[in-house]
């Protein structure tokens, strides 16, 4: 029989337990006195989350079965999925009501059905087998974070019903809603309304270090605010890059800068340096995720903190929303930046610390994109950033080490909403496809308020998508040769009041490629950081790079979507795409050399996508990264 550890979200992994014993020891665990009074603080009950049990597992469960049939790992006849006879034995299960794109991605099932016990199974159910394929204990990890999705999943589902009828009380379209709100408001809603998972990752909600309680309380699903700590850390204990003065920047600069954007907060931080009798010259402030503070600064950071050269003030906070990064922090402060801070726990199968060199590179890359931009108007019209105007991160006088120093980081980011123009609403790009309270996408209710939400209309707001990111992001690659991580998560896209978009914004500097011959014909110097894989001589890595943010995470993600409520072939919307490449590449056909472009928009349009293999990179033993191909929608005629 399944049941949950003691102390933890987490169920003790059970490959035998069927579908009802699952429910039952879901049910059991939120029926204890401490999960109760979790679930009250945010207005949920058990019986609500009960209620998605199912809803939760059939969309758990179809994410599995796309990668175990993306990743080659099964196989799909008909309505029939086989485990081929790699193992001992060869496995089938029927797929009732199956529908499927025609990539052959599965958008919809009624459950799966074991064919020997001729009965329903669980996602647990069906990985079972795999422990004939991959490491043991990495296949028991992966399914605790399957089984940890399933249960926060219901968690999210239950609570975004409560949340979808607060903010639809007059029964209003959501984005009409939205568009009366002001721009910090719409945006800090939107930021967390987007968070409804990962479009792909099987575990995409697993947090395997929370408990109910700190889930609840520190996750943008929830419509959470966090208080992020300001602590003090000692001058010669960091170090630091701007995006207006590089490291040239001085201590007194940075204090300047936080009082201007938190002036309670670092009066607050002097007095209490004061009481303790150091001098707040000698330090500069450095905002903690209060888990980190509780959890992770204690043990690693367990001799600065004796020796005051660390020093965590919990009664001087920041109150932010948590936003669909987890661990990108918006104040509640008018203006005020971003605020990018660790966490060590686990999800999507890595820690999210924040990297010594994103805490360099951010700032460094910043600055040359203001700098290129200045250079490339006609992309600028289009396309801007998020400057992360100050990194900083811990670092000893004694050895330098990377990774302890990656607990104790911060990137202060522009405040997006400063960028905004009146009349325009800022929306990050995920936010796009997230359901409302009807179940319906944001982008369907932005037709619905312009009057017109037929196919055509979908195939005009898809024109101006493409074409925003092509003359954008893409631009941008083709003239210098940096391929960004513009992917849902790290794109707003800049909308008027009725829904038409007309910009986008970048953000989130810690993973881009910079093919270096392309690069060079800009003229302008980037220092790296000693980590310098950002950097390649190869041009497909860069390439890469935007591809799978920008096609495969934006734009394909956007098509599924709309066909799958329009119940329409694909192959018209990625002709949609097709023009506006097309088109961006005729604009650029006087400006760029002949042989680069030609080679470059020839790989866009015909070149397989790399895809990363998620799962089987879960359950090797290595840490190696594992690519394998799918078919490019844009090379169909």
């Amino acid at each position: 029989m399944t049941q949950w550890h003691k102390d933890s979200a987490m169920l003790t992994l059970d490959y035998a337990a069927s579908l009802a014993q699952q429910k039952h020891a879901f049910s059991t665990f939120l029926e204890q006195a401490t999960q109760q009074q979790a679930l009250s603080v945010v207005g949920l009950h058990s019986s609500l989350v009960m209620d998605q049990f199912d809803s939760a597992h059939q969309q758990v469960i179809i994410k599995l079965i796309n990668s175990l049939l993306r990743e080659n790992i099964m196989q799909l006849q008909g309505n029939l999925l086989i485990l081929p006879r790699k193992t001992l034995e060869r496995k089938t299960w029927r797929i009732e009501e199956l529908k499927c794109l025609s990539s052959s991605e599965i958008i919809s099932m009624q459950q799966v059905i074991s064919v020997e016990q001729a009965q329903p199974i669980s996602c647990i159910e069906l990985i079972s087998p795999l422990a004939k394929l991959f490491d043991s204990e990495k296949l028991a990890e992966f399914g605790r974070d399957l089984q940890q999705t399933w249960f926060n999943t219901a968690l999210a589902m239950a609570f975004r019903l409560l949340w979808g009828q607060k903010l639809n009380q007059h029964n209003q379209n959501f984005w009409h809603y939205v568009s009366q709100l002001n721009t910090s408001s719409s945006y800090g809603l939107l930021e967390q309304w987007a968070a409804v998972g990962h479009p792909s990752h099987p575990t995409d909600r697993s947090k395997p270090e929370l408990n109910l309680t700190q889930i609840l309380a520190y996750s943008p699903d929830f419509n959470a605010q966090v208080k992020l700590i300001l602590g003090a850390l000692k001058t010669d204990h960091l170090s630091v890059d701007s995006a207006a003065k590089g490291e040239a920047i001085t201590s007194a600069d940075i204090r300047l800068y936080w009082q201007m954007y938190f002036p309670q907060q670092m009066q607050a931080w002097q007095q209490q340096l004061e009481k303790l009798e150091l001098n707040a010259q000698d330090y500069l402030p450095i905002p903690v995720h209060p888990w980190q503070a509780k959890h992770s600064l204690p043990h690693l950071f367990y001799d600065e903190l004796q020796q005051q050269k660390l020093v965590l003030f919990e009664q001087v906070t920041i109150t932010t929303l948590p936003a669909l990064s987890f661990r990108s922090m918006l104040p509640l402060i008018n203006k005020a930046p971003c605020l990018k801070v660790p966490v060590a726990i686990k999800m999507t199968s890595a820690q999210r610390l924040l990297s010594t060199r994103s805490a360099h590179m951010g700032p460094r890359f910043s600055r040359l994109m203001s700098q290129l931009l200045q250079k490339l108007p006609q992309v600028a019209e289009y396309f801007s950033f998020q400057a992360e105007e100050i990194g900083l991160h811990y670092q000893s006088p004694n050895k330098s080490d990377d990774k302890v120093a990656s607990h104790l980081s911060y990137i202060c980011r522009q405040n997006v909403c400063n960028l905004a123009k009146d009349g325009e609403i800022m929306i990050p790009a995920a936010s796009l496809l997230a359901p409302d309270s009807q179940g319906q996408p944001l982008w369907l209710s932005i037709l619905q308020h312009q009057g017109n939400s037929d196919w055509s209309a979908a195939m005009r707001l898809l024109a101006q998508y493409s074409n925003v990111l092509c003359q954008g992001p893409l631009a941008f690659y083709l003239h210098t040769g940096i391929g960004l991580e513009v992917h849902q998560q790290n794109t707003v896209l800049i909308c008027d009041q009725h829904g038409r978009i007309k910009r986008s914004i970048t953000r989130d500097f810690g993973a881009f490629r910079v093919y270096l011959p392309q690069f060079s014909t800009m003229d302008l110097p980037l220092k790296f950081h000693h980590d310098n894989r950002l950097q390649t001589e190869d041009p497909a890595q860069a390439r890469n790079r935007l591809v799978h943010a920008m096609f495969i995470s934006q734009l394909a993600e956007f098509i599924k979507s709309l066909t799958r409520h329009y119940q329409h072939d694909e192959a018209q919307a990625w002709q949609v795409v097709k023009t506006a490449i097309n088109e961006t590449a005729s604009a650029l056909a006087n400006q760029l050399d002949n042989n680069w472009l030609t080679q470059e928009i020839n790989a866009f349009l015909n070149d397989p996508w790399p895809m990363k293999a998620l799962m089987r990179m879960r359950l090797q033993t290595t840490d190696d990264y594992l690519y394998f191909s799918v078919e490019n929608p844009l090379a169909k005629d």
